[in-house]
Formats: C-alpha cells, sequence, structure tokens
C-alpha cells in the first residue's frame, strides 16, 4: 500500500472518530447500557486501587449478581470476568497520565478502533486489490449507529474486535504468501478477543475448520501451526478455569450461562423484538440499500458472466463457517440479544463485513479514469448520508433524560460530602434504590453493597450487612424506597444532606421521626404556599376546577366535592417555576377528605412540557387516609424535578376521577420547599 495512501486512510479514521466522539469523549457511563459501562469503568479503577493485580479484578460492590442474584453480601469487591486486558492497560493509562477521569477509559477504546478500521482497511485491500473497494467497506463499518455508540465507550467490543480484525488480516496474508509467521501471529490476535469477549472464538475455529480441509488436500503442513494453535486454546481454556475459581469463591458482576429461547414461537419473537429494537442501530437504512445495490451489480455481472471467484473460495468457506458459528452462539444466548446491542459487534458484524468485501472483490476493478472517476463520485454520494446518519444516531442515544443520568447527578461530588463528614474511603456503604451498581460507588470512591429493587424484604435483608452508613437518593428514597418501607425511617440517623442525597447511620432502637424532621422541612421557608379554603370564590389564576359544597364541611362554610360525572377535580397548575423547578424541590400537600366509601381517585403531581407530561408523581387518596364517614388529612410530599429550561413548563397538582368517584374536600394546601 503506498505511503501516501496510508496517511490519507489514517487521517480519514481519526477524522471522523473527532467528528463522532470529539463532544462526548470525557462523558461519564451513560445512556443506553450505562450498567455495564459503568461496570468496566469500575474495573479499570479497581486496578489503580488493587496496585495493578491483574489476577484479582475487583469493581466496587460487595454483593454481586452473580450467583445469588444480589442477595449475598461478599467481604471483598472481586469478581470474575473475561480476560479484562483492556480494563488492565485503561488503568494504566490513567496510572500514566495522574487522571482517572473517563476520558482516558474512552480515548484507550477510540484509538484501538482506530487500529481496527485501518487493518480492515488493509484487508480489504488484500482481499479486492481495489483501494476505493476498500474505502467503502472502512466507512461502511465506521459509520455504523452501533458501532460508533461503542467506539469510545467502556467495553471490550470494539477492542476485540479490532484485534479480530487484525488477526484475520494476517490470516488472509498466510493464505495469499503460505508465510507460517503469519498464521502464528494471526493466532495470536485472535486469541486475545477470544480471551477478552467468548464469541471471537467463532473465528479460530473457523479458520481451524478451512486448514482442515486444505490439509485433506495437501495445501498445508500440520506440525507448524501445532505451537500456536496449543498455546491459544491452553491460554483460553487456562483462564476459563481460572475464572471459574473466582466465580466460585468471589461471585461475579457477569453473566457465564446460555439463555436460548423455550422453544421456536419465543425464538420467533425473540428475533421480531431484536430487529424491531436494533435492526436501524446495527446498520441505518443507507447501509441496507447500499447492500441491496452491491447485490444487483453482482447479479448483472453474473449474467454477463464477468464475476471472477478465483482465489476467494478458501475466503468464502471460511466466511460461511463464521456465519454457522454465530447462528449457533445468537440461538444460545438469544434472549439476551433484545436488550444488548453489542452483542451483535461480538458475533455478526465482522463476517457481515468480510462478506460484503468478498462480494466487491468478484466484481471487476474500474480501471479506466471515467470509471475511477465515477465509482469515487458513487462512494462519496453514498458516504455522506452514512455519515450523517451516524452522527444524528450518537445525539438521539443520549437524547432522553433517564434514572441513570439523575444518579450521576445526585452522586456528583459525593466523594467530598463524604469527606466532609469525615467517613473515611475504607468504610462501606449501602445503597437503596441504585440504578446502576457500581455508579454511585464510583462517585463516592467508596466500596459497598447496592440494592437494586425496593422489596421490602431485600430492605429488610440488606439492613443486616456489616456496612458502615447507609447512603440515600432523597427524590428515589421519597419517591420509591419510603412508600413500600416506611419503617426503614424509625432507623436513619442523617449525618449529612447536600439536598441531592443524604448520608445516614443506622441506629440500634427505634426512633419517632417524620419525613419533615427527616429532611429538616419544619425549620424551612417554603417558596410557594398555596391554600384553598374553598369558603369563597378565588381569583388566583392558578387554581381550576374549584366546585364547592355545604352539604359537608370540615372547617368554614363550604367545603370542596368531586363529584361522579367529574374527571379532574380541584387542580393547582402554574407556568411561573423560577423559584419551584431552578434546583430539586420538596412538594407537601395536605387536605382534609370525607369519603362515603372507599375510593380509588389519585393525586397527581405532574410537570408538563410543551402538553406533555415529563415528570408525574401518583397518589391513591385512599393511600393517604384510611378511614370512611369521617373527616381526615392525608398528607404527601414528593419530590420535584429539576429543569434547566424552563420555557413552555407547567406544574399540576390535582385531583384524578376516572371510575367516578365522589368525595369531600376541605382546606386543600400545597407548600413547596
Amino acid at each position: 500500500m503506498p505511503l501516501v495512501q496510508k496517511y490519507s486512510v489514517t487521517i480519514l479514521i481519526v477524522v471522523l472518530g473527532l467528528v463522532f466522539h470529539l463532544n462526548y469523549i470525557d462523558e461519564f457511563p451513560a445512556h443506553i447500557h450505562a450498567w455495564a459501562q459503568a461496570d468496566r469503568y469500575a474495573l479499570a479503577l479497581g486496578f489503580l486501587n488493587n496496585g495493578f493485580n491483574f489476577f484479582k479484578p475487583e469493581m466496587f460492590i460487595m454483593n454481586h449478581q452473580f450467583p445469588h442474584d444480589w442477595e449475598v453480601a461478599y467481604t471483598e469487591s472481586i469478581t470474575a470476568v473475561d480476560f479484562p486486558i483492556h480494563d488492565y492497560l485503561s488503568a494504566v493509562l490513567m496510572k500514566t497520565t495522574g487522571n482517572d477521569s473517563p476520558l482516558f477509559f474512552r480515548s484507550y477504546v477510540l484509538l484501538y478502533s482506530f487500529l481496527g478500521l485501518f487493518f480492515l482497511f488493509k484487508l480489504s485491500y488484500l482481499i479486492t486489490k481495489d483501494h476505493l473497494k476498500s474505502l467503502f467497506i472502512l466507512i461502511f463499518a465506521a459509520t455504523s449507529p452501533v458501532f460508533v455508540y461503542y467506539q469510545s465507550s467502556f467495553l471490550p467490543s470494539v477492542p476485540s474486535l479490532a484485534n479480530a480484525i487484525i488477526g484475520l488480516y494476517l490470516y488472509t496474508k498466510y493464505l495469499i504468501h503460505k508465510k507460517e509467521s503469519y498464521f502464528g501471529f494471526g493466532i495470536l490476535f485472535l486469541t486475545l478477543p477470544a480471551l477478552s469477549r467468548t464469541t471471537f472464538i467463532i473465528p479460530i475455529i473457523a479458520i481451524l475448520g478451512v486448514e482442515f480441509l486444505r490439509f485433506l488436500k495437501k495445501e498445508n503442513q500440520v506440525l507448524p501451526k501445532v505451537v500456536p494453535v496449543t498455546l491459544s486454546f491452553a491460554s483460553i481454556i487456562t483462564y476459563f478455569f481460572y475464572n471459574k475459581y473466582l466465580r466460585e469463591t468471589y461471585g461475579s458482576a457477569f453473566l457465564n450461562y446460555l439463555l436460548p429461547p423455550r422453544d421456536f414461537n419465543h425464538a420467533k419473537e425473540l428475533l421480531g423484538t431484536t430487529f424491531q429494537n436494533w435492526g436501524t442501530e446495527y446498520f441505518s437504512v443507507y447501509h441496507y440499500l447500499t447492500v441491496g445495490l452491491i447485490t444487483i451489480g453482482i447479479l448483472i455481472f453474473f449474467l454477463k458472466k464477468k464475476i471472477s471467484f478465483r482465489g476467494l473460495s478458501w475466503l468464502l468457506l471460511l466466511n460461511a463457517l463464521m456465519f454457522l458459528g454465530c447462528i449457533l452462539f445468537a440461538g444460545a444466548m438469544l434472549r439476551q440479544f433484545p436488550a444488548h446491542d453489542y452483542y451483535f459487534l461480538d458475533t455478526f458484524f465482522l463476517p457481515i463485513l468480510l462478506f460484503i468485501t468478498i462480494l466487491l472483490a468478484m466484481l471487476p476493478k474500474p480501471e479506466k479514469r471515467y470509471a475511477k472517476v465515477l465509482a469515487t463520485s458513487i462512494i462519496i454520494f453514498i458516504s455522506l448520508p452514512l455519515i450523517v446518519n451516524a452522527s444524528q444516531s450518537q445525539k438521539k442515544r443520549r437524547a432522553e433524560g433517564s434514572r441513570t443520568l439523575t444518579t450521576i447527578k445526585n452522586f456528583t461530588n459525593a466523594d467530598k460530602l463524604l469527606d466532609s463528614l469525615n467517613i473515611e474511603t475504607d468504610k462501606k456503604i449501602l445503597i437503596l434504590d441504585s440504578d446502576t451498581p457500581n455508579t454511585p460507588f464510583i462517585l463516592m470512591k467508596r466500596k459497598g453493597f447496592s440494592v437494586l429493587n425496593t422489596r421490602p424484604h431485600t430492605i429488610e435483608q440488606a439492613l443486616k450487612w456489616d456496612f458502615d452508613y447507609i447512603v440515600l437518593q432523597n427524590k428515589f428514597f421519597l419517591n420509591d424506597v419510603y412508600p413500600v418501607y416506611p419503617e426503614i425511617l424509625s432507623r436513619l440517623a442523617k449525618k449529612g444532606d447536600n439536598g441531592y442525597i443524604s448520608v445516614c447511620s443506622l441506629t440500634s432502637s427505634e426512633q419517632k421521626q417524620t419525613l419533615f424532621d427527616f429532611f429538616n422541612l419544619n425549620n424551612t421557608s417554603p417558596v410557594v404556599h398555596a391554600k384553598m379554603t374553598f369558603d369563597s370564590t378565588t381569583k388566583e389564576s392558578y387554581w381550576r376546577n374549584i366546585n364547592t359544597t355545604d352539604k359537608k364541611v370540615f372547617s368554614g362554610t363550604k367545603a370542596g366535592i368531586l363529584n361522579p360525572s367529574d374527571l379532574y377535580g380541584v387542580t393547582f397548575k402554574t407556568s411561573d417555576l423560577e423559584e419551584i423547578m431552578s434546583s430539586q424541590r420538596y412538594l407537601h400537600f395536605s387536605s382534609y377528605f370525607f369519603l362515603e366509601n372507599i375510593v380509588d381517585a389519585e393525586l397527581i403531581v405532574s410537570v408538563d412540557h410543551n402538553g406533555q407530561s415529563i415528570f408525574s408523581v401518583r397518589k391513591r387518596i385512599d393511600e393517604m387516609v384510611k378511614q370512611s364517614g369521617q373527616w381526615e388529612k392525608g398528607k404527601f410530599l414528593a419530590r420535584s424535578p429539576e429543569i434547566e429550561n424552563l420555557d413552555n413548563h407547567e406544574l399540576s397538582v390535582y385531583l384524578y376521577n376516572p371510575n367516578q368517584n365522589s368525595l369531600y374536600i376541605d382546606d386543600w394546601e400545597i407548600k413547596i420547599f
């Protein structure tokens, strides 16, 4: 390959990488598969913390998912994991730079992807003997939405894919030049991804299948291959059993068993869901159209008898065996595919690229000047929508908010809060209602235990573990934990609160404490205080649906009434949110209710943007008041979201009555702190 061509390809790869990733290169693990990415980031930080002990990989959580489904507390944070070479090398990079920012892990993976794309070009050039066709394959791969998203992620899929491409390139050189050293180094580079991602053992087995048939045809020798193949399988098997030892001794955060479909109908359902979820993420519509055009071109030239299979037979067989291996693996793990888009990078992505490369190699090479100009123009015409779509897919995958983003925001600078409370870094923390296991601990720079659901039994069991402090996300505690397990409030002694998280210790005996006490709202003045007594017609613009009666009254001369025909009852509504939503607030609702029968009407707190709900909390009235036939006070405390851009937002607190209930209301009051 000419030197100028090498430089131009390298520049193209780097420019595309910067276009796609410059805005996200230092982003904390978030968005799609934030859980898995945070786990890998935690592994790298674990190597920094354990003195780079490669054979004792650890994260921050001390109750692993496997094999006990989070319910067993270990004394160590060590975990079983497939050969963590990329997490280890990322940690080395962090140590070298003196900075453990996500920037360096993402940069490591991005640079590795550049290496893989460069060798993809070289592999394509080796097969097609045409730099224009090779350039097309490069752009085709580099603009796959799923590849672009993980191109600078924390998962080992892209570095493993890069090593596999290098291995296939060396094996193809071996097929062409018959040099055994190419075979040996090819097996070496294919062994590395097989250690990190088990699915990459498929190309090795496919190569051995090809070599066996070549041996039968007396086209190769077995003896020179014994050493590299033996070393490859010995290393894979050795680490497999060592990983098994880690799993049995310390547990694991990573899946290690098969998840096939239950039956044929289940398989069809899973395949349909997979394509529905990820079909246009594996490749865009433009990719599929391009493959369609290539297929049409193949058919046209085949009919004209200008298709050449010369020199491609062994590669076609290799490709077929790789596809077969991927199909068998997909069948064994099909239940994972609908939720895990990166499985595609670990399986079908490489054989698809190789197959398209072989198809292009069958097409005649443009020789005349006008043909080369036309081919170049076509590649440019095809590439532009591919590049634009890839860039848009990056934004699309980050467009929506999530609990994970809320958790990241809540725990940002949490380590400084814990330091200010004189909580040492070796103290163990219990996190309740975490969205991703490792994320809070990474940001707190401390280890501990993670509870991922709010079942009372799970919380009760976790409170018996050997931890030093409990850290609660105020919003999730109020909305999710306290409603299902209110008893916990009597066991918490707060040490500190930064508005987003509360740091507590667990008391040995129960104490009387209300939510107002816990969040220190008794000594806080509300920024909004609105009260409806129903005694006179209010003129304030934020009240709606005021229906009054003097039939049953708690105080004054009138009360509010919700009739069976009313879908919506008394409503507080405001778009003046500067004070309310510029930071996370507590919204306290109270009212007296008179229920003639048990009702399932709801109180709803909602924030709308341009008429669409972006946040809502619901509370059934019969959960706030338990008695019928008498006036009883109902209370409810909710945590409002923090909104940066307040334009076209509206806060509503209202009664919702879809099942035609009847009840009376008096002294309706809202306070926002």
